[in-house]
């Protein structure tokens, strides 16, 4: 597995191992979709991957369903797909198979979702000169805080980004104490 990866091995690790849990032989799938394939081809008894939550901006909250109750329906739009449950759009990992095993929403369902995880950051070396970093940080925010910025940056083929917003580098200490946790060390992580 790729221990760099925080949804994909970090986060699932610590969970295990802090409630005891031996999940056995692992198999390194190469991916979130292919984690998701190799349970959907009965490879595994289950994986781990990224969560996206379902529907539009706002409208799934924290301490909801990870998955909508409803019907499921499945549309082709140019050369994706898009599936959608109880009117809701479904965005995790799952959603990237659905050209290949348009049934893989019923066949593979979501059993738990850990607490939010930092990620997909803009980040700057030590060195980078703290006026530009500024500049752009404020930059990046304010385009997405348009109109044309929210339709560039939230576009399926992009990242689904709906805004910026800065952080700190406090943001991190819970994926730091996990690497910590679980014996693990900067080499491991950043190979």
């Amino acid at each position: 597995p790729d221990t760099g990866s925080t949804s994909g091995y970090l986060v699932p690790a610590s969970y295990f191992a802090k409630n005891g849990i031996d999940p056995g032989d692992e198999l390194a799938a190469g991916g979130h979709p292919q984690a998701v394939l190799a349970l959907y081809e009965g490879q595994v008894d289950f994986a781990t991957t990224f969560f996206s939550p379902p529907g539009e901006q706002g409208e799934w909250q924290i301490g909801d369903a990870p998955q909508p109750q409803g019907e499921i329906t499945v549309e082709q739009d140019g050369d994706s797909w898009k599936a959608f449950i109880g009117g809701m759009r479904i965005r995790d990992a799952r959603a990237s198979l659905l050209g290949d095993f348009p049934d893989i929403l019923e066949k593979v369902c979501i059993l738990d979702i850990s607490d939010p995880i930092p990620n997909d950051t803009v980040s700057f070396s030590k060195d980078f000169p703290t006026d530009a970093r500024e500049k752009i940080v404020q930059a990046l925010i304010d385009y997405a805080a348009t109109d044309e910025g929210l339709a560039v940056l939230s576009n399926d083929a992009f990242y689904d980004i709906t805004g910026f917003a800065p952080v700190d580098d406090s943001n991190f200490d819970p994926i730091r104490d996990m690497i910590t946790g679980l014996g693990l060390k900067e080499e491991d992580i950043l190979k």
